[in-house]
């Protein structure tokens, strides 16, 4: 009976220790089971906590510019005279100090006519004139004449000095003076390029 009892208790000690081999496995498994869940959990709330965050500095940004958009609409009378005054400026900058043509041909003719007075005033030859390739920066354009002259350095440099002096942009772009002959002190031959700003 004793021997009974003791393959008996044998077997349930046998049994009680597979017991807790399977029950330390549920028990890691678990643990194991429960850290995934933790992790996955911390992660999730991680991309939560940048996308709440990244959302709401959106929020500020709308609300800043909401704020700037209010006050400018408050001041909008303020702005529109702002506005037509700067445009009456820009008519007025335009119209005296630019060449202008209801075409490019027209703006070239007239910026032709005004460097002829000027050679008129002078008492400058111009022996040929021509109108070179225009240049474009965005909305405006550089009208340009290319001129050969002859005339004495006195007459030339007042013409300089008128271009300069004018009231319109008319610029340099190239000048050029020579003697004519050795034996000649008195003429030189004058070859300029000139450009004026107009508005497309």
């Amino acid at each position: 009976m004793n021997i009974d009892k003791l393959l008996e208790l044998k077997d349930s000690l046998k049994l009680l220790s597979y017991s807790k081999k399977a029950n330390l496995r549920i028990l890691l498994f678990g643990f194991a089971g429960l850290l995934f869940v933790i992790v996955v959990f911390r992660t999730a709330w991680n991309v939560y906590w940048q996308y709440s965050k990244e959302f709401q500095h959106q929020i500020e940004l709308k609300q800043i510019q909401y704020e700037r958009l209010a006050r400018i609409l408050e001041k909008k009378g303020q702005y529109a005279s702002m506005n037509k005054a700067l445009r009456g400026y820009k008519e007025e900058l335009v119209s005296k100090r630019f060449v202008q043509g209801e075409t490019q041909t027209l703006a070239e003719a007239k910026f032709q006519n005004i460097v002829n007075g000027l050679a008129n005033e002078t008492e400058i030859n111009i022996l040929s004139m021509r109108v070179l390739p225009s240049k474009r920066y965005d909305n405006l354009q550089s009208l340009r004449l290319g001129i050969n002259c002859r005339a004495e350095i006195g007459a030339i440099n007042e013409f300089i000095v008128k271009i300069y002096e004018n009231k319109r942009f008319i610029f340099f772009d190239q000048l050029e003076i020579k003697i004519v002959h050795r034996r000649e002190h008195r003429y030189y031959n004058f070859n300029a390029e000139l450009s004026a700003w107009t508005e497309i």
